[in-house]
């Protein structure tokens, strides 16, 4: 009897003390048991006492309820929740600051003080898009670092809303926020340790029309350096080299190999004699050039003083086989039927071959013209060419015409006065001879007034003119090179008259 009223004495005192009869569990020797606390002579347990979460007094409102020492527990929402106990949460797109931002101790408006409690303090979340972000709340447990979220959102263009949360003590780095990259220009501010880019696409020099060696026909398309130029085409912008066939660049020029005499066959190889004739330094010979005031549209019969004329200017050369380019681009059929009839008239009575090789175009000519490939340019009446065409193809093959005859080789054209009438505007854009227009003279007696040149050998004086025949207005005056052979006009009228035939030798 006297042992249990001693035992209900020591309970009495013990309530009389301040104790809670509902803790009585936490009471250990008169002390509460190990992981529970005193609060206001209460026993509690801090780890899940809504009324003291965390610490004595620190109460979790809403009904919230408290998970390991934290209102909330570890999945508090980041805007103005509880930090987890392992850390503070990564930002959101909220305003406020992370971790247990009801504890007294903890930064509300991004301060520099940190709150702890019984060890390292948990890291604070990223700040938001609008406002700096503020320090992590106080978590109890030391054990494990607090998680910090490194870096805010960073807006287009490099300019940042929101303010890095600071770690807490002894925390781990979080993750990085978002960087957006702002392209050229922009500035790209880093999110941190672990953060997204998200780039905003090509170059914003890199737009159409895409005319540029760097960016051609399409964005990210560079010109290769044997192509470098960017060029405008049917289908758009394309590479293409610096200089277009036949031409090629030597240096910063663009030169043809087979006529250039600084560039003969290869860059930097000069001719001593000035004259490239198929990518070769040829000698230096006289050339010549012999132009007909008559088409040759009626064969010629050997003997007669036109077909003489004829045979005399293309066999002048010396060669045993003389080698004939013929442009005959805008000539009728029937014509270029009866020149080469004529043609081969002379060649027999000459005793002499030869061969014909045929130019379709001008393009052609300029290409293929060449002492070492030919000996006489032959070009033919024109008569069906366009308006103006003529004067535009004398003048896209006047070098060539020029490289050839200072060469040692002939030209010899033949230039009725029919169709568009515009064989003079060739003669004079090829630079032939000066020639200002064309008189019909078919079936008029015309004579051989030079009978000392190559070309008047065995030519009869007077003579009809055939079909077609005209003379040709011109200001040049006979020279040591220039010669009236056939003109209008007899010899006993001590004129010379009107030219029909000219031959001009060209020196070196």
């Amino acid at each position: 009897m006297r042992r249990s009223g001693l035992y209900a004495l020591a309970l009495s005192m013990l309530f009389a003390s301040g104790a809670p009869a509902g803790c009585s569990g936490g009471v250990v020797g008169g002390k509460c048991r190990g992981g529970f606390d005193v609060c206001d002579g209460q026993c509690v347990s801090t780890l899940d006492d809504a009324r003291n979460c965390g610490s004595c007094g620190h109460v979790c409102g809403g009904g919230t309820e408290c998970v390991q020492g934290v209102c909330g527990g570890t999945d508090a929402s980041s805007s103005g929740g509880a930090s987890a106990s392992e850390g503070g949460a990564s930002g959101s797109s909220n305003t406020g600051a992370a971790g247990a931002v009801e504890h007294p101790d903890a930064s509300r408006d991004g301060g520099s003080r940190d709150a702890s409690l019984e060890g390292g303090s948990s890291g604070g979340t990223a700040g938001s898009s609008s406002t700096d972000a503020g320090h992590g709340g106080s978590t109890p447990d030391a054990g494990t670092g607090g998680t910090t979220s490194n870096g805010g959102t960073t807006s287009n263009g490099g300019t940042t809303i929101g303010s890095a949360g600071t770690g807490g003590t002894g925390g781990t780095g979080g993750t990085g926020g978002t960087t957006i990259d702002a392209g050229t220009g922009g500035t790209t501010i880093d999110a941190g340790t672990g953060g997204t880019t998200i780039d905003s696409g090509p170059d914003v020099a890199c737009i159409p029309p895409f005319n540029t060696s760097a960016n051609c026909g399409a964005c990210g398309v560079p010109c290769p350096a044997d192509a470098p130029l960017c060029s405008l085409g049917n289908d758009g912008y394309f590479c293409t080299p610096l200089c277009q066939s036949p031409l090629i660049a030597c240096g910063t020029q663009c030169v043809n190999l087979d006529t250039d005499e600084n560039n003969c066959g290869g860059c930097r190889h000069g001719c001593a004699s000035g004259i490239c004739q198929g990518g070769t330094c040829v000698g230096a010979t006289a050339g010549h050039e012999i132009i007909f005031c008559m088409d040759y549209r009626t064969t010629a019969i050997a003997g007669t003083s036109p077909g003489q004329l004829l045979e005399n200017a293309v066999f002048l050369a010396g060669a045993g086989n003389v080698r004939i380019l013929g442009y005959s681009e805008y000539t009728p059929a029937p014509v270029i039927a009866t020149v080469n009839a004529s043609l081969t008239n002379a060649s027999k009575d000459r005793g002499r071959a030869y061969t014909l090789t045929t130019a379709a175009t001008s393009l052609d000519v300029a290409n293929d013209l060449s002492v070492t490939k030919f000996d006489v340019l032959l070009v033919y009446d024109q008569p069906n060419a366009p308006a103006g065409r003529l004067a535009m193809t004398g003048a896209s093959i006047a070098d060539a015409i020029d490289s050839f005859v200072r060469a040692g080789g002939s030209v010899v054209v033949l230039a009725g006065n029919t169709g568009r009438g515009e064989m003079d505007d060739f003669i004079q854009s090829a630079g032939l001879l000066d020639v200002t227009g064309q008189t019909a003279v078919t079936g008029d007696s015309i004579y051989d007034r030079s009978p000392a040149d190559a070309i008047s050998v065995k030519v009869l004086t007077p003579f009809r003119a055939p079909s077609v025949s005209c003379t040709f207005a011109t200001t040049v005056s006979p020279d040591g090179t220039t010669v009236f052979v056939v003109t209008d006009t007899a010899a006993s009228s001590g004129m010379l008259g009107a030219p029909v035939v000219v031959h001009r030798v060209i020196g070196p």
